[in-house]
Order: C-alpha cells, then sequence, then structure tokens
C-alpha cells in the first residue's frame, strides 16, 4: 500500500518525483513479499495444513507480486511524467484501491473473510473512458497543427496509468478470492 500510494502520489500531483521515498517504499515492499514467501513455505511444509488452505496462499504470493509489478510498471513511467494534472476519475480509482488494500491487510491480520469488494466495474469504465476522448481531442489539436498541447501531455502521461490500472483492478479480485477462499479454509478449521 505505501509503495503504490508513494507512486501515486506523484500521478495525483500531490508529490514530486523523489527517489528516496519512492525507493524506500519499494524496498520494504520487496523484503514483506520475501518475508511473505518464506512464511508460505513454511505454511506448506506443514504437515496439518490441506490444499484448500494452502492454494490460495499461493494464488495470493502470486497476484500481489503482478500487482506490485505494476506499481513499478508506473514507477519506471514517471521518468517521462510531464506533470499533467490528473484526470478526476483517477483520484477516486486510487482511493478506490487503497481502501480495498487495506480492508484485505485487516481481514489477513484479522483472520477474517474481507468484506465484499466495491462495484470495480464502474472503476474500470471510469478510467476506459478518459482516454478515447483524450485521443479524440489530441487527433482535432494534430489536425489544426498544434504540436504540443496539454491533451498531448495529459496523454502522455496517464496512457500506461489507464493500462496498468486495468491490470490491477483485475489482479485486486484475484487477491480479494484468494484471502477470502484462504480465510474461509482456515475458519473451517
Amino acid at each position: 500500500r505505501r509503495y503504490f500510494l508513494a507512486v501515486m502520489d506523484v500521478y495525483l500531483g500531490q508529490a514530486q518525483l523523489s527517489e528516496s521515498p519512492i525507493d524506500k517504499s519499494r524496498k520494504e515492499n520487496r523484503l514483506a513479499y520475501f518475508n511473505a514467501q518464506a512464511s508460505l513455505q513454511r505454511f506448506n511444509s506443514e504437515p496439518h495444513h490441506k490444499t484448500s488452505e494452502i492454494e490460495p496462499a499461493i494464488t495470493l504470493i502470486s497476484y500481489l507480486d503482478l500487482f506490485n509489478r505494476s506499481i513499478t510498471v508506473l514507477r519506471t513511467q514517471l521518468e517521462y511524467f510531464d506533470g499533467s494534472s490528473p484526470p478526476p476519475q483517477l483520484i477516486a480509482v486510487v482511493h478506490q484501491v487503497e481502501q480495498i488494500l487495506v480492508s484485505l491487510s485487516k481481514s489477513l491480520m484479522a483472520g477474517k473473510i474481507p468484506p465484499n469488494l466495491p462495484d470495480l466495474e464502474d472503476s474500470l469504465a471510469q478510467i476506459a473512458l478518459i482516454l478515447p476522448s483524450l485521443s479524440q481531442e489530441r487527433l482535432a489539436e494534430l489536425a489544426t497543427h498544434q504540436e504540443n498541447s496539454l491533451t498531448d501531455g495529459v496523454l502522455q502521461d496517464y496512457t500506461l496509468v489507464g493500462t496498468e490500472f486495468q491490470e490491477m483492478i483485475n489482479r485486486l479480485q484475484a487477491m480479494h478470492s484468494a484471502v477470502t477462499r484462504l480465510e474461509g479454509a482456515i475458519l473451517l478449521h
């Protein structure tokens, strides 16, 4: 969550690109991930655990890694970021993703099944709507020989963000399902 927010704060204009906070949160994130992998290996080696407990844990760790990779892609893209104002929809989606990460974390720590996910289809639709309208606007600008414009900057800054957010939301859905199955299996025993 901290790594995600450190990167997104730059996209949302709430922080300047600074290597130290982002790199610090990335290192903490990687350490936590490696610790989770080690815990999973210990969990898997205990003979009293059943496949119904192990499979969701493996799925969770796998999708967590994929989620982290999306954050790293967005972090890398910041090297080319012009600092355009974020589309308003992005602010809402970042908040929603943060809340889901908090919810999953609390569920795992408390050993409880997480609450149902909010409707993420609306969030995906909002992100999907941003880029086509901006692309149409940019085409109209190019037709009138406007080489550099605010629209061009926004498209360059947020095209990859939209794509990665679609992937992140899909991964969050898989992670939520894994936590639900994991906690459900553990509660049954």
